[in-house]
């Protein structure tokens, strides 16, 4: 009987994984904010809830105080020299560049340049340059291992303070380069905490006046008093004044203990309505959640509040990311809004994200509310600003009609409200109700490039654009055009997941989906012409090959036993196709036809193991010991199918790092992206359902006693695939014993299940050749 089943493998043989690293993701690659900050222009960039970027810690480049030390310094040099020209030498170089360049070994850009040009003829000008190029230099730099090393001796890295108080005393009262030299004493100061000398300095040159220099002195003489209550207060005015110290003073005033400070504890020793705004603008800037309150107060107390501007655009923007980034990408905001702190990732806290996501939606939508409410009464000096701020919250707040009444003509504007008007209108016509596929079509195929171009690929915003309209096709029904452009969001995540980039292009279709939609995008890639423009659009850089899509119809057809589909698939691909895509057949050495424990068989073509198995198929229906050897071949390659086998890549295109307990629904999955995602595909995966359904099959007609002992054995080996699969996943506290534990609990699992089979069986020859293979099993025998 043996050699008859081997006979019958050989005959049905005709001719001839995936695997990704673990990873994390960070706010920053997957946070959904729409709405563009830099509207407001850039000296506040550093706080920014942009989708690209949250607290960048970089200076913006064009705050007020910066552009003010520019013109200052182009007005003492005269001539035609401009702001433009000293911020391009001034910002951005260090001494080692400026000595360079007056020693001409290195232009360093500088040269023709008119501001350089003019310093060079001022020796004055050009050694307080080089004296305040050099204090922006670390005196001592830092190996690996945290030591000091030596730094070779240059005379503008050192004696400061001597310098600054002989350059101060050579320079004339009331001049430019006086005032310079007193700030620079009165910052030495500082850092000794001398605040007597500091004080000298302040009063002589600073106090009541205006100009860059004076802000910076302002926040440089408070920070002396750290300790003394006005200190906040001081620090709000110099975050309004001297954007170019903002960062400073953010990082100085909030306590990652204690957080943002109260600012109604300080309001007694303000002075000014001006003052009370400051404070309460900063304490909205450093908190996390929602700021509307404070931020409110601010307008009230100062509408004319720059920093209002930056507190509207970053509660927009966390608005977006509380309500989207779930939606879009289905992982928690880059920061929480209000409930459970910080979310977590992994099965074991699914259930408890999601019950804090449904707790935060709702107060959320009612923030929003409030929003709306507050921009309603607010006007700004730029109406066209006012108009778009209401217009963002509209579209966040699904009201579509709204959204496009508050942007009309807006986006015929030139520049930035312009440009997010049209990224504005685009979102309110893609999601609107009312609106025909066919129009939403055209109106896409039009835009989406111009949009994609315009945008770039900065941030998320153009994944999100695809993304959206995306979901927005798949509620329609409209699955085909649902994957293209969800293929071009492919930038933003789905869920906590991990896979290779060419599964990536696939893993939309890794779902029961039918075969007829299946068909349409192979058709579409292999050169058939969509009936409109948006699918024209997205198939000229849709980068997916017709192939790799045939390999996952024929997937699915083969995961629901539908064989003579998954054999058209599959029969239209290559072999070389194979061979050259790896990642499609890496795990594909042994047919699942094999018997690995006595008779191991190399593996064809997956259209091959298809003939095979509907040959078996067609035999195992007629009974007796050919039927359930059919029925045991059948068997036997689901098996090698599942995740108990070596064929795995059959019915699917990764493991998990960790053994999932169930299907996951897609997209919300942790860990590969190809776990199953119902539960009858699991079950074929993860319980090798389908092999026990077949090895029914077979037992329900065999009589040869060898027949009986093959079908005993795989029955048992299926039974404790499943087994160890539990034993692995028991929860043992104590790690120490935990081997142990499970090695003594998979010992007596292997002997409850194939100890009957032994003792039944061991006459067999069948069980004279396991034995051979598994010694272990004489021992059950005896």
């Amino acid at each position: 009987m043996r050699r008859l089943i081997l006979s019958l493998l050989f005959i049905l043989l005709g001719t001839s994984f995936v695997s990704a690293c673990g990873y994390y993701l960070f706010g920053e690659d997957y946070r959904i904010a729409l709405f563009n900050p830099y509207i407001i222009g850039e000296e506040y960039s550093p706080f920014f809830y942009s989708s690209d970027q949250l607290n960048h810690w970089e200076n913006g480049i064009n705050s007020r105080d910066r552009n003010a030390n520019v013109d200052a310094w182009a007005k003492e040099l005269g001539g035609k020299v401009t702001g433009e020209d000293v911020m391009a030498i001034l910002y951005g170089s260090n001494v080692d560049g400026w000595v360079a360049a007056r020693d001409k070994t290195s232009d360093q850009g500088f040269a023709g340049n008119p501001a350089w040009e003019a310093i060079k003829k001022r020796p004055d000008l050009l050694e307080y340059a080089l004296y305040a190029k050099g204090y922006e230099t670390n005196n001592i730099q830092r190996n690996w291992w945290d030591d000091e090393e030596e730094e070779e001796p240059s005379p503008y890295k050192v004696n400061f303070k001597e310098r600054a108080e002989a350059g101060y005393q050579k320079a004339a009262e009331g001049s430019f380069l006086k005032e310079r030299y007193g700030y620079q004493l009165l910052l030495l100061a500082r850092y000794e905490r001398d605040k007597a000398t500091a004080t000298t300095y302040f009063d002589r040159h600073f106090q009541n006046k205006q100009g860059p220099l004076a802000g910076w002195a302002s926040f440089h003489f408070a920070s002396l008093d750290y300790n003394d209550q006005r200190y906040l207060v001081e620090m709000a005015n110099a975050f309004r004044r001297v954007p170019e110290k903002a960062i400073a003073i953010y990082v100085n005033t909030y306590s990652r203990d204690t957080g943002a400070y109260n600012p109604y504890r300080l309001l007694d020793i303000t002075l000014s309505d001006e003052e009370r705004s400051n404070l309460f603008a900063l304490a909205a800037l450093q908190q996390k959640g929602y700021a509307l309150e404070y931020l409110e107060l601010a307008h009230e107390y100062d509408p004319s509040n720059p920093v209002i501007d930056l507190l509207l655009v970053r509660e927009m923007n966390k608005l977006e990311d509380w309500l989207m980034t779930h939606e879009l990408t289905h992982l928690s905001p880059a920061l929480s809004s209000q409930v459970g702190g910080g979310w977590y990732w992994g099965n074991e806290w699914e259930e408890k994200k999601m019950n804090l996501r449904k707790k935060n939606y709702k107060l959320d939508r009612a923030h929003l509310t409030d929003f709306r409410n507050f921009l309603d009464g607010y006007e700004h000096k730029d109406e066209n600003f006012t108009r778009l701020l209401k217009a963002q919250a509209a579209l966040l707040d699904e009201d579509y009609y709204k959204a496009m009444l508050y942007s009309k003509n807006l986006d015929l504007e030139e520049g930035a409200i312009g440009m997010q008007a049209k990224v504005l209108r685009y979102l309110a016509m893609v999601q609107q109700q009312g609106i025909s596929q066919q129009e939403k079509n055209e109106y896409l195929g039009r835009v989406l490039p111009e949009l994609e171009a315009a945008v770039g690929d900065e941030g998320n915003l153009r994944a999100a654009l695809s993304r959206i309209a995306s979901e927005n096709y798949a509620a329609a029904g409209d699955t085909v055009t649902a994957y293209f452009l969800y293929n071009r969001s492919l930038a933003l995540p789905s869920g906590g997941e991990y896979a290779s980039d060419y599964y990536d292009r696939i893993d939309y279709l890794d779902r029961p989906i039918s075969d007829k939609v299946m068909v349409q995008i192979i058709n579409l890639l292999e050169g058939e012409r969509p009936g409109n423009k948006l699918l024209r659009t997205l198939l000229k850089d849709a980068k997916v090959d017709a192939h790799a899509v045939r390999d996952i119809a024929g997937t699915l057809a083969l995961r629901k036993n539908n064989l003579k589909t998954a054999l058209h698939h599959f029969s239209a691909i290559p072999k070389k196709w194979y061979d050259d895509n790896y990642e499609f057949s890496y795990n594909l050495g042994e047919s699942p036809l094999s018997d690995d424990m006595v008779s191991p068989l190399p593996f064809t073509t997956k259209a091959d193991v298809i003939r095979q198995l509907l040959v078996l198929e067609e035999m195992s229906a007629k009974g007796g010991d050919e039927g359930a050897i059919a029925c045991l071949n059948l068997a036997t390659a689901w098996y090698n199918m599942s995740g108990y086998g070596n064929a795995w890549m059959m019915l699917r295109y990764g493991k998990s790092g960790y053994e999932p307990d169930g299907p996951q629904k897609w997209p919300h999955s942790s860990g590969h992206k190809a776990v199953p995602h119902n539960q009858v595909d699991y079950d074929l995966s993860y319980k090798a359902s389908r092999a026990q359904e077949y090895l029914d099959c077979a037992e329900a007609t065999a009589k040869d006693p060898e027949l009986l002992a093959q079908l005993s054995f795989m029955r048992a080996r299926t039974n404790m695939a499943q087994a160890w699969r539990e034993i692995q996943s028991l929860d043992l506290p104590d790690y120490s014993t935990k081997w142990d534990i499970i090695d003594s609990t998979r010992g007596a699992k292997y002997k409850e299940l194939f100890s009957p089979m032994a003792k039944k069986y061991g006459e067999t020859n069948y069980y004279n050749v396991l034995i051979r293979q598994c010694s272990s099993l004489e021992e059950l025998g005896n």
